[in-house]
């Protein structure tokens, strides 16, 4: 259950977090404590410091790949949560692949798709 800030937790492990919900998730994953802070640490910068740590910009897309990715008759819709490899945070957020492409077969990224495609 979510809980107003007001009456939110502070975290034991990061002095600035505040856990959003009771009990705190980071007792049996500290995992969780360490990547709010993370988040509240980029929430701290300001828009130029952001742009600074992102570094060069992501490479163009073909836009012939991009649109053979987006017309692929095998290319099939997002998987649910509960088959994807993490909570999507790390863009490898898995679509279902027809072809049975993929490390586990059946599930492709987008890089994948574009791998894929880019092949052809």
């Amino acid at each position: 259950m979510l809980r107003d800030d007001r009456w939110a937790l502070t975290c034991p492990r990061f002095e600035s977090v505040r856990c959003p919900v009771s009990p705190c998730p980071g007792m049996s994953d500290p995992g969780a404590c360490s990547h709010l802070a993370a988040l509240v640490a980029w929430r701290k910068m300001s828009p130029e410091e952001q742009v600074g740590r992102l570094g060069s910009s992501r490479p163009t897309i073909d836009p012939a790949v991009r649109d053979a990715v987006n017309a692929c008759p095998s290319r099939g819709p997002v998987l649910p949560i509960s088959l994807q490899d993490d909570c999507g945070c790390r863009g490898k957020e898995l679509s279902e692949c027809r072809e049975g492409r993929g490390t586990i077969a059946g599930r492709v990224t987008l890089r994948d798709c574009l791998a894929c495609k880019g092949e052809r």
